[in-house]
């Protein structure tokens, strides 16, 4: 899905570095530098598409995504925040993936150019989550995409959260890719059960894991000749998805064949959520290669 990638209104806020909106009307940063190129919505804080300077998306983003700043937006790094799944009262995976985020900062250095997104509840505080907080998601393009979100607790009392970087990867066709490092021992969430399985596995949809010992680096076997990597810190788990055949109205089976989503999460002890005391802060960091 390309045909989205129109950028109108734009200003130049740093070299290489733009501040505009789609036709759709969905704010964007664009960048691009002699490492590749990035589409950021900020509506939802959320990397849409990362072509490194070998040309290949590393992203699938749904043909069914519409793109209006009212309905999540299926593919890219979708944010989870701050629980994943879910949750009586609130949305499903959380509020940050649909709040309007602000870009804070650009940062034009000689290796890489940073871009610094921050959503705090001055801005967004839903009555199901009164909490004092405040997000930080720095988007780096280097050598390799670096992905850190920071979660601050700006309160008075400690609260608990989960998150995840929900990340749709595109491939070759799901069925061929082979997955490794993701670790063996996963939550089968299908059938509601533990189970133990390879090392390295082939993905056949409909699948939805919770791999409880993940590496630090998960590899992402496109086809023969071609890899991505995964690198993580933070986690303490990592999630494995495809929908299979019963799918979400806003995708498609034809683009949904060259999905994955290779999910970088930090759940807590049994998926029972990280405690942040006031003044405490938290990272997860995603890179891909």
């Amino acid at each position: 899905m390309t045909h989205w990638k129109k950028l109108v209104n734009s200003v130049e806020i740093e070299t290489g570095v733009y501040q505009g909106n789609l036709d759709t009307g969905l704010p964007v940063v664009f960048a691009k530098t002699e490492h590749g190129e990035l589409w950021i919505s900020l509506f939802g804080g959320q990397v849409l598409s990362y072509i490194p300077k070998d040309g290949l998306e590393r992203f699938w983003l749904s043909q069914n995504s519409k793109l209006d700043q009212i309905a999540p937006i299926r593919g890219g790094v979708p944010i989870c925040w701050p629980w994943f799944g879910a949750r009586e009262g609130g949305p499903n995976h959380g509020f940050a993936r649909t709040a309007s985020w602000k870009l804070d900062q650009v940062k034009v250095g000689i290796t890489s150019t940073r871009i610094t997104l921050v959503l705090s509840d001055e801005v967004f505080r839903p009555s199901y989550w009164p909490e004092g907080y405040e997000l930080q998601l720095d988007v780096e393009l280097g050598q390799q995409l670096t992905l850190t979100l920071t979660c601050h607790n700006c309160g008075l009392s400690p609260w608990s959260f989960s998150a995840a970087l929900h990340s749709y990867f595109r491939v070759d066709n799901t069925t061929e890719t082979m997955i490794c490092g993701a670790g063996t021992r996963y939550h089968d969430k299908l059938i509601g059960q533990t189970s133990i399985g390879q090392a390295q596995f082939a993905p056949v949809p409909p699948l939805d894991r919770i791999y409880t010992h993940p590496d630090d680096t998960i590899e992402i076997k496109v086809n023969q000749a071609c890899s991505w990597n995964l690198e993580q810190q933070g986690h303490d788990a990592s999630v494995i998805w495809h929908p299979g055949p019963k799918m979400p109205s806003d995708m498609s089976q034809m683009d949904a064949d060259q999905m994955l989503c290779v999910e970088t999460a930090a759940l807590g002890a049994q998926q029972s959520g990280i405690i942040l005391v006031p003044g405490e802060a938290y990272q997860l960091i995603q890179r891909i290669r």
